[in-house]
């Protein structure tokens, strides 16, 4: 029986699936975005990821979690701590990724395309609560502080990004803002000292418009880092990123490394997925970005988002939704063909939806199925089986009509739920009240490869607390591999889960109280440090710990040249810095920094 429609939206989605040949079960991601984009939807590139990597059959994820949930859910209580809380948020977060990737309908099917379109739907037409991280600070006094710290602009843009030997300020942005009359601060000397950074600092706090171009003659640790914080402080920002330079070219004299250039090539995602996020167009023409820059100068008014017209929600993740359909279809499909009867359906949508399924949609099912009868005989709807296709379509489309409000009501909840947040702050957690089954006291985030301080040192300690606490998804994943596993698992396999910032890790780390990041001297740590610039500009409870990497340091085997230890110090140094300039504790030994964000935790 042909999968059935019962709304507009899912009459779309079938209609495009088929046009793109999609029940071949070979999409790459680029036909997923493209796939979304033919009917008004915009996935950022972090979560078309996010979904292709969880769905996709292969040697990677599968194979992480090929043990049943039960012994997943014991490893990871074990490693993360216990408590009736805890276990139900291990056993919830485990079973629905588990769930997702040992499924069997291909490695990106209908049903899992048309979950995604009505939870970015939903979310998109103000359904779902949108919360702040519960890391997040009190608003009114980063706005209070902001302003008592503000100052008369002296210029109207500051040159950030990639300095010595690129050329683009004096060359290409410089006589294009004079030509503009436009003024400008150009942080690029011949020789950069720790010093200037004070100096700089001055010159960014007063600028109207941060300009930074990401260059590929240079590493870009330290401008990178910039990058990511300003977008975390709501300020106007005008980014252009080129792509890193490749394995066996040279940078400043030395040849980039293949481990070397997917750890650039990693830095320059994750910077991306923060822009998306933050609704921050990435430029990737200089000339376009300073036209741009002379409009947000000239009108006074903001760059211009990345955002698509259509239907765009960026830092939503869309796995938890499809693994929750999957498991719940898993849980009654017939061990002889893989479909479900509907007089099961019935009972296990109800439970999904809280509603029954509606008289028309079972009335189209038993029609359709009327058609292959060869006996002339009615046929009996519960017992017509249905893919798992099938099943999603209904489960999507009684959701909808669930949640069906008009575009003004939308906007008075948004107005209503601003004006709440601002005049009456409320925290997630209640001072003294306990923890959401979802969300955790400390995220441990940073280093995941090298020593492992987490289960060495910072989960120990926290458990002397009775803190719990969350890892990052890739570390999990990890954690899971077998020395038989590894020996068929290639290295970019093991790493894939955090080869962009997903937003199964924005949702990871929204739900921790303090954010811990551990910048180890064993690891370039370029991604981690730009995930930590971000949260600590975003005014979020940060702690760090800092560790520079020392002269002649090995990394993933090879040995550093002094000019890239100098170049991921520089980084270190920023970040450092910056987070300093914001108030947030930096330490260098990371049992301090553990016990630091215990404390926190307990005030």
């Amino acid at each position: 029986m042909d999968v059935i429609s019962f709304s507009p939206l899912s009459r779309k989605a079938i209609e495009t699936w088929i046009k793109f040949n999609g029940e071949s079960g070979n999409l790459s991601q680029q036909d997923i975005a493209r796939l979304f984009h033919s009917v008004g939807f915009f996935p950022s590139k972090s979560q078309v990821y996010e979904i292709w990597e969880l769905t996709r059959q292969s040697h990677g994820p599968i194979s992480l979690f090929c043990a049943p949930p039960a012994s997943l859910t014991l490893h990871c209580l074990f490693n993360h701590g216990c408590g009736t809380t805890q276990e139900l948020y291990i056993t919830f977060f485990v079973y629905e990724i588990w769930e997702l990737t040992r499924q069997s309908h291909g490695p990106f099917s209908l049903g899992f395309f048309y979950i995604s379109l009505y939870r970015m739907k939903h979310v998109h037409d103000g359904h779902a609560l949108r919360t702040p991280p519960l890391s997040k600070l009190d608003s009114r006094k980063q706005l209070m502080k902001r302003r008592s710290e503000s100052v008369e602009s002296c210029y109207d843009v500051f040159l950030g990004g990639s300095c010595n030997p690129t050329t683009w300020r004096t060359d290409t942005a410089i006589p294009k803002l004079q030509e503009f009359g436009i003024s400008y601060y150009n942080p690029q000397v011949a020789q950069w000292v720790p010093e200037l950074i004070q100096q700089e600092n001055q010159a960014k706090g007063n600028a109207k418009v941060m300009f930074f171009v990401i260059d590929n003659q240079t590493r870009s640790v330290a401008c990178m880092i910039e990058a990511a914080h300003v977008a975390g402080t709501q300020r106007k920002l005008v980014i252009v990123v080129n792509e890193p330079a490749l394995a066996g070219s040279l940078v400043l004299g030395e040849p980039i490394s293949e481990k070397e250039y997917q750890d650039l090539k990693q830095g320059r995602e994750y910077l991306e997925d923060i822009m998306e996020v933050r609704n921050i167009r990435v430029f990737k023409d200089i000339h376009e970005a300073l036209e741009e820059t002379n409009r947000v100068v000239k009108e006074d008014t903001w760059p211009r988002g990345s955002k698509a017209e259509g239907i765009s929600v960026p830092q939503e993740t869309l796995a938890p939704e499809c693994g929750k359909v999957q498991a719940a279809y898993n849980n009654i499909k017939s061990s002889e063909n893989g479909k479900v009867q509907m007089k099961k359906a019935k009972l296990e949508l109800r439970a999904l939806t809280g509603k029954e399924i509606p008289q028309g949609y079972l009335d189209d099912i038993e029609s359709k199925a009327q058609g292959p009868l060869m006996n002339g005989t009615g046929v009996d709807v519960d017992e017509v089986s249905i893919n798992f296709n099938q099943f999603s379509i209904l489960y999507g489309d009684m959701k909808q009509q669930n949640s069906k409000r008009g575009k003004l009501s939308k906007i008075f909840r948004c107005l209503l739920s601003w004006f709440r947040d601002l005049v009456f702050p409320k925290p997630r957690v209640p001072h003294g009240g306990s923890l959401p089954t979802d969300c955790c006291h400390v995220y441990l985030g940073g280093a995941t490869r090298g020593r492992d301080w987490r289960k060495d040192i910072a989960i120990p300690e926290l458990k002397k607390h009775g803190l719990r606490h969350s890892v990052p998804v890739s570390k999990q994943c990890n954690q899971r591999i077998t020395p038989l596993e590894m020996r068929n698992i290639d290295n970019s396999t093991v790493l894939q889960w955090n080869q962009r910032f997903i937003p199964l890790e924005m949702r990871n780390i929204d739900n921790s109280m303090v954010l811990l990041f551990v910048i180890t001297d064993e690891e370039r740590c370029l991604s981690e440090m730009l995930v930590a610039a971000h949260y600590v500009g975003r005014g979020c409870r940060v702690i760090l710990c800092i560790q520079n990497l020392k002269e002649g340091v090995v990394i993933d085997g090879e040995k550093l040249t002094d000019l890239a230890v100098k170049d991921y110090n520089r980084g270190r140094m920023y970040l450092s810095d910056l987070a300093t300039n914001s108030g947030v504790p930096v330490y260098e030994d990371i049992l301090e920094a553990v016990k630091a964000a215990a404390e926190l935790c307990i005030k």
